[in-house]
């Protein structure tokens, strides 16, 4: 008798001690917000009343040279405000913002970034403990002169909860994409102001990353895009996008072709059109909602557009070698010009 309830104890704490061991997994998801109220001010520190307010889908903004809003803001000494209200669970948050020039950060009126000044492209973070619920965000630009470019998201980086129990977790080794040889007399560039530079499929911020490049290694330049900004790298056996910010130029880069943004996904169909989504989105293989679907595109995904409805309601786009439709509402123009986009 006393065994058996021996036995029975031992059990009932083999279950307890399972029940607490409970591991979270945090899934680094970015999100971007969304209903982004927008002041725009000719002028850079915000003063007077705005010229301009209207609704933004997200802050992943690339203005290049020009105007957010051509005929009312200025495309140099402008600034922005811009307010949401997002919802949030209880955790740790790192919020991630590329600028060119300056930008201020609040949250619940709490400055949490404080870069509101000119300078170069930068990618600045900030780490903030948030609790469960819905919070305001205030986002303030400014664009002194030159290039005007602004992205900002935020991730999930640990949730709070009971206290995860120890386990191996399988890390993998970062890939470094291997160093191939330059043909004598090409263009090339030697990474310079990076420790590792990150590759992409498309000269974008949000494109997908394809591979790494270090400090010190030198590659032929193959393309860029219209105005510089990135290069068309020849890497070992495929080919990538790195911003120019972070190379040095060998030679004269005027002397490699200017290429499509879609050089690197092989498509029929370039458009020079580039969209994102703001929501999960179904990807279906007509354009109506009751089409079978063949694909579901993340938040914040940036695709080549192909095609559109004659309505406009729907886009043809490519995501991971597959080309569908996605319903428009829920898409924002990046770069180019969507009249651009052939009807299909």
């Amino acid at each position: 008798m006393n065994q058996r309830r021996k036995t029975l104890l031992a059990l009932i704490a083999l279950v307890l001690v399972l029940s607490f061991a409970v591991v979270i997994v945090v899934r680094a998801q970015q999100t971007f917000g969304t209903n982004w109220v927008g002041e725009y001010f000719n002028n850079p520190n915000l003063s007077g009343s705005p010229t301009l307010t209207r609704t933004d889908a997200a802050l992943s903004f690339n203005w290049g040279d020009g105007s957010p809003a051509p005929g009312q803001i200025d495309p140099d000494e402008f600034s922005v405000r811009w307010n949401t209200t997002d919802t949030f669970q209880q955790g740790q948050y790192t919020f991630t913002a590329t600028i060119d020039d300056g930008i201020r950060l609040f949250i619940d009126n709490n400055l949490v970034i404080d870069q509101f000044n000119a300078g170069a492209i930068r990618t600045v973070q900030a780490t903030v403990d948030l609790s469960a619920g819905t919070h305001n965000l205030r986002v303030e630009y400014l664009e002194n002169v030159g290039d005007a470019q602004l992205q900002l998201s935020w991730q999930l980086t640990q949730a709070a909860g009971p206290t995860a129990v120890p386990t191996a977790v399988f890390t993998p080794t970062p890939y470094v994409t291997p160093l191939p040889s330059v043909p004598e007399g090409a263009v090339s560039v030697t990474v310079i102001r990076a420790t590792v530079l990150l590759v992409r499929d498309g000269p974008f911020l949000g494109a997908n990353v394809i591979g790494r490049i270090r400090r010190g290694q030198t590659y032929q330049i193959i393309g860029r895009n219209d105005n510089n900004t990135w290069y068309l790298l020849q890497l070992s056996g495929f080919q990538g996008w790195a911003f120019s910010y972070y190379l040095n130029v060998n030679g004269n880069e005027f002397n490699a072709p200017e290429v499509s943004a879609f050089t690197t996904f092989n498509l029929p169909g370039d458009t020079g059109v580039v969209g994102q989504t703001h929501a999960v989105m179904k990807l279906r293989a007509l354009p109506d909602a009751e089409s079978e679907q063949i694909g579901r595109v993340p938040w914040g995904q940036i695709v080549p557009v192909l095609g559109q409805t004659p309505d406009g309601l729907w886009w043809q786009v490519s995501y991971a070698g597959t080309t569908g439709w996605l319903f428009s509402e829920f898409l924002t123009v990046l770069e180019g010009d969507i009249e651009d986009v052939p009807i299909r």
